[in-house]
């Protein structure tokens, strides 16, 4: 084990110098491994009938395994964002193109895991194949390594890919003491059945589900040879390592229906209830804790089990490391928070209450479990308690992300699906398909009216960034869709969307203020949108207006759109 000395020299008034006090300062290693989209359920360590994860349950006998651990938004970017910082509302620390866009800045005093390993002399490392990682330079930047495996063959590289570049940071570690995060991607879909599997097709269990369950052992394999690595460089016993997920996902349990299947959107339980499981250095605290915890929890926890003596910064989550050192669990009720696009939740060990972000209304539910470990909901009365706390903490937590500041640098072309997040009073979209039912449809992507309803108008306010901004509607149908419907931005005047051009329906640069405001009318051909696609004019190196460029050009002024400096 290392040990670092800590030395504190308390000089009296007369100058002369008495011993040294000495206090010992432990430095563990340590190790996250997150599996991407993996739910509890369909572990054995938590009750599922089959073997997929026979390693991870071996090892959990020397860990604290928490029965009731949840995720707090159904999608990587958010939920690893809520990981690194210990916040249920953080600014966005990767960015993809449809589901990540960073319109918030990070402050320089804003917890951040690998940030607070890092100025406690660790070397921190970042190793992952998911390909969302590679513009995320906000991560990158607190990073030490930071690499993301990509395989030319394969759409995601198995766990067994990021082995070499996690053997090569281990052996680059020498005495420094390490964080390491480790994000496989085997669990996420596509999913399929790998040969010697077949023993997953049962009875009673849909395909999808054991393609699941198979790539669920093939991750089981990659971690069995990560942990492996530890031993064999005498670090296992020395490490805090920790194995979770960020979310899960579903399969069509509750319906066929696309809203039923994977994550993204929804809150029930199989889409946040995740596996955590914390094994010590000395192995101490091992056993099975029912306490509610989540994501939020992880930083606090980990700062301080790795190093006693630090502060972790202030965040939502709580330090579970005096249960854990106890081997005792904290018997205090507690509930956990998520949200999604569209909902935000609470969590308890059996109950959960639904809050719909765009009609306003709650729903309270029971949990009982399938044949299969299958969380289904069973409705129950609202406990006002519960709906009174949601409403106000959900609130003071967006207003709190409102409050952080922009993120000035955001330019580019910056894309937004369909819907964000609706104004209050909007005319909120169902999931279901219905024709003549007068009302939106979200379908995956798409925002949809039908020809000939009349289903109000849609209102957006969204968190955004100040600037000018060209604004573009992307479709997904042909005609008739689109005809007669107009759209109003931060309370212009309204703009009929006609003939689409090659990037959807041009409406023009316009000076948008946080938050960005839109409303959106159906017409008489009814509305397919499936893409808000925003472009940055005002920032150096944005293309010049073409509109200004004709006046300046016809002034007689050059215009050179890449001077150099």
């Amino acid at each position: 084990m290392r040990h670092w000395l800590v030395l504190g020299l308390l000089w009296g008034c007369g100058g002369e110098a008495p011993s040294p006090q000495v206090s010992t300062s432990v430095r563990h290693n340590v190790v996250v491994v997150l599996s991407d989209a993996l739910r509890a359920s369909n572990l054995e360590l938590y009750g599922y009938p089959r073997q997929t994860a026979p390693f991870i349950a071996e090892l959990a006998k020397d860990a604290a395994v928490f029965e009731h651990a949840f995720a707090h938004y159904p999608g990587t970017p958010v939920s690893v964002s809520q990981l690194m910082t210990g916040r249920y509302q953080p600014p966005q620390l990767m960015r993809t193109r449809l589901f990540g866009v960073a319109v918030r800045d990070l402050p320089a005093d804003y917890p951040l895991l690998p940030r607070v390993f890092g100025e406690a002399g660790y070397k921190t490392g970042l190793i992952t194949g998911h390909p969302w990682f590679e513009d995320s330079s906000r991560l990158e930047a607190h990073f030490d390594h930071f690499e993301v495996v990509r395989d030319p063959e394969e759409r995601y590289p198995p766990f067994q890919g990021l082995l070499p570049p996690v053997d090569a940071f281990l052996d680059g570690v020498g005495e420094q003491p390490f964080f390491l995060y480790v994000h496989a991607i085997d669990t996420h879909a596509p999913n399929e059945v790998a040969p010697g599997d077949e023993d997953l097709r049962v009875d009673g269990v849909s395909e999808d589900v054991a393609a699941y369950d198979s790539d669920i052992r093939r991750m089981d394999r990659g971690v069995r040879a990560l942990v492996a690595s530890l031993e064999a460089r005498g670090l296992l016993d020395d490490t805090v390592f920790v194995f979770l997920s960020d979310h899960g996902t579903e399969f069509g349990e509750v319906s066929d229906a696309h809203y039923d299947k994977n994550h993204g959107l929804q809150v029930r339980r199989p889409l946040v209830e995740i596996p955590l499981v914390i094994r010590l250095p000395d192995k101490s605290g091992a056993g099975r804790y029912t306490a509610p915890v989540g994501l939020v929890d992880v930083l606090p926890t980990v700062v301080r089990l790795a190093a006693p003596d630090l502060a972790p910064p202030a965040g939502d989550g709580l330090d579970l490391s005096p249960r854990l050192l106890a081997g005792k669990d904290d018997p205090a009720p507690r509930t956990l928070l998520a949200r999604s696009m569209r909902w935000w939740a609470m969590y308890d060990e059996d109950e959960e209450l639904l809050l719909d972000r765009w009609s306003g209304e709650a729903a309270m539910y029971g949990v009982t479990r399938d044949p299969n470990n299958y969380a289904r909901q069973e409705p129950r009365e609202i406990r006002a308690d519960w709906e009174v706390s949601l409403r106000a903490q959900s609130a003071k937590l967006e207003r709190e992300f409102e409050a952080l500041p922009q993120n000035a640098a955001l330019a580019g072309v910056v894309s937004l699906i369909m819907p964000s997040d609706l104004d209050e009073g909007s005319s909120a979209p169902v999931f279901t398909y219905g024709e003549s039912d007068d009302r939106w449809t979200l379908a995956g992507r798409e925002l949809l009216a039908f020809p000939g309803e009349s289903p109000g108008t849609v209102r957006y306010r969204m968190p955004f960034v100040d600037g000018r901004w060209k604004v573009e509607l992307r479709p997904l149908r042909d005609a008739p869709f689109n005809e007669g419907a107009t759209v109003r931005i931060e309370g212009g005047e309204p703009m009929s969307l006609e003939t689409p051009g090659p990037d959807g329906f041009d409406l023009g640069v316009h000076s948008v203020t946080d938050p960005l405001e839109m409303e959106i009318v159906s017409g008489v051909g009814g509305v397919s949108l499936c893409e808000l696609r925003m472009t940055r004019e005002d920032v150096p190196g944005a293309p010049l207006d073409p509109e200004l460029r004709k006046a300046l050009e016809a002034l007689g002024y050059g215009v050179d759109d890449d001077p150099e400096e």
